[in-house]
């Protein structure tokens, strides 16, 4: 069974008020990204909606980057996360053929 990870992100968001600092939201996403890639064997797309790409030489790991629109950000945290899966499915292929796809 073909199976993908797909981790959405928002490294530097448009907003005030998130958790922490950038810094320590880029980690938080590395350390993720390394986890997966060391603990599966799955392949892994990264989304980030703040156009963020974030670089690895795993062939695994395919990584996409966009500027939301700051627009989005008044309709919430679920709209732009909905956005983000849209465009994940809509530019990998391997996404798009994966029997299943872990969130």
């Amino acid at each position: 069974m073909e199976r993908v990870i797909l981790l959405t992100s928002t490294v530097k968001p448009y907003i005030g008020g998130f958790a922490g600092t950038v810094e320590k939201r880029l980690q938080e996403y590395e350390d993720a990204i390394s986890y997966y890639l060391q603990e599966t064997t799955f392949d892994i797309v990264v989304v980030d909606n703040s156009n963020y790409l974030f670089r690895n030489s795993n062939k695994r790991l395919r990584s996409y980057a966009f500027l939301a629109d700051p627009e989005d950000f008044k309709y919430g945290k679920g709209f732009g996360e909905a956005k983000i899966i849209s465009y994940a499915f809509k530019h990998d292929a391997g996404l798009q053929k994966a029997e299943q796809v872990i969130k």
